[in-house]
């Protein structure tokens, strides 16, 4: 449970990286705003940090006025209005790396029981500086699996957030709005439901409910037996399975499977295992820096030249050629 309470006053930071979600940081200042207002205190209920200067660029390209740059962190965690909560808001579907006195400051702040939050993509460089060791962490869908390869030591699970003590990720987004909505709950119950009633919010997600990517989405209304099979098919790309043993462990026939997957999707079985396995292949292409090797075997293919001929039907090139594009910029 994350613990914000005060003596005083809740005190929050929020951190705007470059490319933020302008989506993200509204679901989180709009909550602390009215939970500021309604503890009869002045301000937004929150201080703004850029990355330089005092402007920060969200990923349309809209600009906000912040209260400080990230030089001045410091004085604000470790001074006299010293914070509690520190939010750190990113792109969802984009890693920016942190700055060496970011990443300093970030675990001073830890270590001195500042809760750290990591909304949608800056769970990859917090879990690069080692400030998710040891807790369970989230990322948004769109680099989840490609951080769940990448960071093999962490606890990563499929949910819209996670939270301990001294420090919380999630997905970004509107979720955002329900982990902000959940630490209120926490510490001011009594104050919750009008901030929510306030919000127009009719009900909030736990942060045990698992992220609603497209795949999921799209079978939320189809036969339990067709969502099992795409479950095993994600549980099992490192080391496919084939369409028979798919089948058993559905408690079908391989033809029924057909019929279900032809029925609902258009497509066969392994045709739509082939690209579960690919999304993942294009995950890790575009967001690590793995060889293309490892890369297929995290994929489940035997070799590069098979992921290769497979990513070109779907993509329209090859990894190679996809990397070399991302790497000059096309």
């Amino acid at each position: 449970m994350l613990d914000f309470t005060s003596t005083t006053k809740a005190r929050f930071g929020i951190i705007l990286l470059d490319g933020f979600s302008m989506l993200t940081f509204g679901a989180i200042l709009e909550p602390l705003t009215l939970l500021s207002k309604k503890n009869g205190e002045s301000g937004n209920g929150a201080v703004l940090f850029s990355q330089i200067g005092l402007h920060a660029q969200s990923n349309g390209n809209h600009s906000v006025l912040c209260d400080a740059d990230i030089d001045a962190l410091e004085n604000y965690v470790f001074g006299v209005t010293g914070l509690k909560v520190l939010f750190v808001c990113g792109p969802s579907d984009q890693i920016v790396p942190f700055e060496n006195g970011l990443t300093a400051t970030l675990r001073r702040a830890q270590r001195m029981g500042v809760c750290i939050v990591g909304l949608g993509s800056t769970a990859w460089s917090l879990a690069e500086v080692g400030i998710l060791s040891n807790v369970p962490a989230t990322v948004h869908w769109s680099t989840m699996l490609a951080f769940s390869e990448t960071n093999s030591s962490l606890q990563v699970e499929n949910k819209l957030f996670t939270s301990t003590t001294n420090v919380a990720t999630c997905g970004g987004e509107a979720a955002a709005l329900d982990l902000v909505l959940d630490m209120i709950t926490n510490d001011f119950p009594d104050l919750a439901g009008e901030i929510a009633n306030q919000l127009l919010v009719s009900f909030r997600r736990d942060g045990a409910t698992p992220q609603p990517s497209p795949n999921w989405v799209a079978m939320r209304h189809f036969p339990a037996t067709l969502c099992k099979a795409a479950t095993i098919m994600s549980d099992y790309i490192e080391e496919p399975i084939s369409g028979h043993d798919l089948a058993l462990r559905c408690g079908v026939s391989l033809r029924q499977l057909e019929r279900l997957f032809q029925t609902y999707l258009r497509i066969t079985p392994m045709k739509y295992y082939m690209q579960i396995r690919l999304q993942k292949a294009h995950q890790l292409v575009t967001l690590t820096s793995l060889s293309l090797i490892e890369i297929a075997v995290a994929s489940g293919f035997a070799t590069t030249t098979h992921m290769s001929r497979k990513f070109r039907e779907l993509y329209g090139c090859p990894p190679s050629e996809l990397r070399l594009k991302l790497d000059f910029g096309c």
